[in-house]
């Protein structure tokens, strides 16, 4: 695939999730996730601290923006399936970060906004499923690539509530092994914070083939090189079983 269909396809198949302080009708926190034709199925991707459940807290991916009332239109998505990993012998149980949900209804139109030229003119563009069978693991001499949409900021007038955000593309991620539940990846350092990456955690980590091997969870600088940045993802792949049950496939 070539760099400029990588690079649309990884941003095209992030959908962006806001989430929703029900009482100010005000957004309070953004994550990302993707859509996946899964055996048949249409599932939800995301992880599970991006649409957790709080009181008065709803989430809602991004489906398109009205620009003559300025603001974002979301479909409103609950009732996310999660998953737990336990020891019989010590009782513990470790919650992964990790939540789905299966659509029994076409993926809803999912809108991106690119600016067309210098003076703001901007052209909708349809977002994308991606297909997988959550098989392909990550290996050392491939290079992978994710994006979402960051550094949120609450612009609140008279006739105006709106969430602005940037958009954040990261290429040439080096996958470095993998632990308990999750993969583990090392980014170039460019001076980065937390907040160069909140907004992304759900994202499809995707590989230069296009294909997705796994979703932003978390990251950190590196404690044994501060020009590496940490970035874990999810083990899709241990989860597939789990996806399974939940689409009734076995």
């Amino acid at each position: 695939m070539d760099s400029q269909a990588l690079r649309m396809t990884r941003i095209l198949s992030t959908i962006p999730v806001n989430s929703i302080d029900s009482k100010t009708h005000k957004p309070c926190s953004m994550g990302s996730g993707c859509f996946v034709n899964y055996k048949g199925h249409l599932i939800f991707l995301t992880v599970l601290h991006a649409v957790e459940v709080k009181t008065d807290i709803l989430h809602g991916i991004v489906v398109d923006y009205d620009s003559e009332k300025c603001r974002t239109v979301l479909y409103e998505v609950n009732d996310f399936s999660i998953c737990a990993m336990g020891d019989l012998r010590t009782k513990e149980v470790d919650i992964i970060d990790f939540a789905m949900k299966k659509f029994s209804t076409p993926m809803p139109p999912c809108k991106f906004l690119i600016n067309k030229n210098h003076i703001g003119e901007f052209e909708k563009i349809d977002r994308i499923p991606l297909t997988s069978d959550l098989i392909v693991a990550p290996t050392t001499n491939e290079k992978y690539g994710f994006c979402g949409l960051i550094k949120g900021s609450l612009i609140e007038t008279e006739t105006v509530l709106g969430l602005y955000s940037t958009l954040a593309y990261y290429d040439n991620l080096r996958y470095l092994k993998s632990e308990n539940s999750y993969h583990i990846f090392v980014l170039e350092n460019k001076n980065y914070s937390h907040k160069d990456f909140q907004g992304t955690s759900g994202a499809p980590i995707i590989d230069s083939k296009g294909n997705l091997v796994s979703l932003v969870m978390s990251g950190h600088q590196s404690p044994n090189n501060s020009n590496e940045w940490i970035i874990y993802g999810v083990n899709l792949s241990k989860f597939s079983t789990v996806i399974d049950v939940t689409c009734d496939l076995i």
